[in-house]
């Protein structure tokens, strides 16, 4: 698809669905699912859960390390590009569904990994989808997280546009989800471990990403935790609706978010 601003490429019900299988195609996003790939090293033994899959780009380049991959998202256009991903490449070990983070479809213990890339920060309290992410994973399983880091705003993302040489669609993108992060509060590392403890998962380790605007950690569940309850968040945590996020993202603002609202939320 032709590079340019997000909200001129967006035309249609499915318009969302176009952006953010653009987005996921820009060089930056292909940079860090590649990164991101190596640092958590996939086996063929393992059965992989992606949640929030998006259009299915990154669950592909698990599903071609993988045993078997589950790539959910709850919105069912957004399952559907999915799919067409997967087919794509011929892979005939990824599955797409329909489903929410909130409340997973699986049974306990049902993964050795489990993937969710640009979602939890969006969440009014992460820790409703956090302790069902590590709830699906097996003992000795892995959770890995990808979200803005508090570093990253409008001006910080600038910074590193201009420093990249980043040019139409691909800065635009950028900026974008900088504005959407600014817009939400983001949690440093201590939080996070905080959270993950709540939900019974151990801290292992953590990957700084993209000058820092960037971060991903990585939990290990120890044994099955079931349905935990909720924690106290610092206050201060605004509501947050998927649909809006979509909206902000692709730059068509409330309008489609209305529309939105019907098709599902990113995941979540």
């Amino acid at each position: 698809m032709k590079e340019g601003s997000g909200t001129s490429m967006l035309t249609g019900a499915d318009g969302s669905v176009e952006f953010f299988d653009t987005l996921e195609q820009t060089d930056w996003n292909r940079s860090l699912q590649r990164t991101l790939i190596h640092w958590l090293g996939p086996r063929e033994t393992y059965d992989v859960l992606d949640a929030g899959c998006g259009a299915g780009r990154f669950a592909t380049h698990l599903a071609q390390r993988s045993r078997t991959v589950v790539a959910l998202d709850s919105s069912p256009l957004m399952v559907e590009r999915a799919k067409r991903s997967a087919a794509d490449y011929g892979l005939t070990n990824m599955q797409c569904v329909v489903g929410n983070i909130r409340a997973l479809p699986f049974a306990d213990g049902t993964f050795d990994l489990v993937t969710c890339l640009d979602v939890l920060f969006m969440f009014d309290d992460p820790v409703d989808g956090l302790r069902e992410l590590v709830r699906v994973a097996k003992p000795g399983g892995q959770v890995v997280i990808l979200n803005p880091s508090d570093k990253m705003n409008p001006w910080s993302a600038q910074t590193y546009c201009e420093a990249h040489a980043f040019k139409d669609f691909q800065r635009d993108s950028f900026l974008a989800w900088s504005t959407a992060a600014a817009r939400r509060r983001l949690y440093d590392e201590y939080t996070w471990a905080h959270m993950a403890e709540a939900c019974g998962a151990k801290w292992k380790d953590s990957l700084s990403l993209m000058d820092g605007l960037v971060a991903v950690f990585r939990l290990v569940v120890e044994e099955p935790v079931g349905m935990i309850q909720g924690m106290d968040l610092p206050t201060g945590v605004a509501a947050t609706d998927g649909a809006a996020v979509e909206a902000e993202l692709s730059g068509e603002g409330p309008e489609a978010a209305e529309r939105l609202e019907g098709e599902g939320d990113l995941g979540v």
